[in-house]
């Protein structure tokens, strides 16, 4: 098994113990909104926007593959210059 199949599993298996331990009824207050949410719920919300807003900010592209080690390139002019 791999480091990273591990380590998502040993995540998972904690965050699933701490959000079924909190399970109690709390009250929200946001702004001008007053309402009462399940503790578990609420976790398990903010665990899953941290999962989808580290998927997105973690993605970047990847760069192209250049290949420039091409027989026959023509050296640019600054690489000519450096050479000599």
């Amino acid at each position: 098994m791999r480091a990273k199949t591990f380590f998502i599993i040993l995540i998972t298996v904690l965050a699933t113990i701490v959000i079924m331990q909190n399970n109690e009824a709390i009250q929200l207050k946001a702004l001008l909104w007053e309402f009462q949410i399940s503790k578990l719920l609420l976790l398990l919300c903010f665990l899953v926007l941290g999962i989808i807003l580290g998927l997105l900010l973690t993605k970047r592209p990847r760069p192209e593959k250049t290949d420039l080690s091409a027989p026959g390139r023509p050296l640019d002019p600054e690489d000519k210059s450096f050479l000599e």
